[in-house]
């Protein structure tokens, strides 16, 4: 028996410790515990939906729900100001886990800490759908007290005419709640008379106010021909929720609703257009779809984000929804101009002129859906690679499990070519070591190592942290490392000691451009 991997601090196995400060992972592999602040980051942008590859939901999710208290103890208007921040500038997939933290910030037993959700709340729930969802996370918490009445309240008679009648009539049921039954839990004192017809003609008590949204609304239900419908939409601002379903299958309908769609709404009706047959090859529709979604001001102004873009990309390109029953024909012109807009839905990335090397954990766990229900976490790291990959002029790629496997990311790649090319990779088990020891061996020089993980490695004989150190004593150049988490839970490969090894949030379109600005420091 020989006990130098017990006491090799340079060396260590991965299912070994070498400081005190490191914690077992869900794989058996002893990682460091990362920073609480930077696990609330990951589950605002990733959630826990589904749990993950080694651990339950329910458990991924308490561990998150005792992180966020414990930070709403200590700082809770970092906490919310992050929350509000990162909800409204378009940086999380879906809104519920900000919600979540709203619903826990109201729940807190200190009233400023209640207080300060209040004021934030407008911030955070935006439309209806997120106050339907606030409704129903915080009933299953505690009672409508009187401080979330009169947030509520205001979340309503703040708003203008316009805006109010088209929240009322876009969303008017969501999660089992309609606008009639948060209306009567908090009781709204009109603050006009428009407000007190608008309200009254909700519960059927009274005629609607005047208003050319409501009247397009009536319209369209009491339409009796498609020529009508088509005639309304075109005189009005409806969008496609307005029209009565019996009349989107109608080619007309959507020809007239196109111009008129958000700019998410045209991106998720993409596939519907195409199987009614709107969307054929080289028409004006087409023409008009590819020059709005690949138009960069646009896009930007759309907010969305890149991995709901790559969902929309990886879908319409499969012909096929992922639920239901739903066909079409696949527009070629819809493919490639997709394929552009997950590009341009991250952030500007400005080259570095430094040489990247981005390691793809391709283990068996990355292979776990993400928290987007259609890409898997190494699928939605892949994308957010090619961020980097076409934005730098000095950049290797490579997929790894237990063993180095080549995985080229071009910069003309897109988004199905890369996750064709994926189904070719062997799974396996997890050493995050691999990309520094690969760089070592061949003798590459790399500035900055992009690690896509969920921090599970435990196969290794060596520390991933380690073989950094390694790396930069044989080769002599301060090497950084940029880990990016695909998981919401608490562990991390970088080393909290180091400077130059910082965690960052997957899925999160800033973090690409966060990555480069790393990538500068001297």
């Amino acid at each position: 028996m020989t006990y130098e991997k017990y006491l090799n601090k340079k060396e260590t196995p991965q299912n070994l410790s070498f400081r005190n400060d490191q914690i077992c992972n869900s794989a058996g592999g002893y990682v460091f515990k990362v920073d609480p602040l930077m696990q609330l980051k990951r589950f605002l942008a990733l959630g826990t939906t589904g749990g993950s590859y080694y651990i339950k939901e329910a458990d991924l999710t308490q561990q998150n729900l005792d992180n966020i208290k414990q930070l709403l103890d200590e700082d809770y208007k970092t906490v919310l100001d992050l929350t509000a921040e990162m909800s409204r500038s378009g940086r999380i997939i879906k809104n519920d886990p900000a919600i979540v933290v709203l619903c826990l910030a109201f729940c807190h037993p200190r009233r400023e800490v209640r207080k300060y959700a209040s004021e934030k709340f407008h911030e955070i729930i935006r439309i209806p759908t997120h106050l339907f969802t606030f409704m129903r996370y915080l009933k299953g918490m505690r009672g409508f007290g009187r401080l979330i009445r009169r947030t509520i309240n205001d979340w309503y008679l703040d708003k203008s005419e316009d805006e109010l009648v088209y929240h009322i009539l876009k969303y008017q049921q969501r999660q089992g709640w309609k606008h009639l039954d948060v209306l009567r839990l908090v009781h709204p004192k009109p603050a006009n008379e428009f407000q007190d017809k608008l309200f009254g003609w909700l519960a059927g008590k009274k005629e609607p106010p005047q208003h050319d949204l409501i009247d397009a609304f009536i319209k369209l239900r009491r339409a009796t021909s498609e020529q009508e419908v088509v005639k309304i939409i075109e005189n009005s601002n409806v969008t496609w929720e307005f029209v009565p379903t019996c009349w989107l299958s109608s080619v007309n309908v959507w020809r007239a609703l196109l111009p008129k769609l958000p700019f998410t709404a045209l991106v998720r009706n993409l596939a519907r257009m195409s199987a009614i047959g709107l969307l054929q090859p080289f028409s004006d529709e087409t023409k008009f779809v590819v020059e709005k979604i690949t138009n960069r001001d646009t896009v930007r102004q759309s907010k969305i984000h890149p991995i709901q873009a790559a969902v929309a990309a990886k879908t319409y390109a499969s012909g096929r929804g992922f639920r239901g029953k739903l066909r079409w024909q696949v527009n070629t012109q819809i493919t490639e101009a997709l394929n552009e807009l997950v590009v341009l839905s991250f952030d500007n990335v400005e080259p570095t002129g430094k040489r990247f090397l981005l390691g793809l954990d391709v283990s068996g766990s990355m292979s776990y859906f993400s928290a987007c229900d259609v890409l898997t976490c190494m699928e939605a790291s892949a994308i957010m690679a090619l961020a980097t990959v076409k934005a730098e002029d000095q950049v290797q790629t490579m997929a790894f499990a237990e063993k180095f496997q080549e995985f080229p990311i071009y910069k003309n790649d897109s988004v199905d070519s890369i996750i064709r090319r994926m189904e070719d990779l062997e799974f396996g088990a997890t050493d995050c070591s691999l990309p520094m020891l690969y760089a070592l061996e061949h003798k590459i020089p790399v500035d900055i190592f992009v690690i896509y993980t969920d921090d599970e490695t435990w196969w290794g004989d060596i520390h991933p942290c380690q073989a950094l150190e390694k790396y930069r004593r044989k080769v002599g150049i301060p090497a950084k490392l940029a880990v990016v988490g695909m998981v919401a839970n608490k562990f991390s490969i970088a080393d909290p000691n180091d400077p130059f090894q910082l965690d960052f949030v997957g899925f999160d379109p800033t973090t690409p451009r966060a990555i480069s600005e790393f990538a500068k420091l001297e």
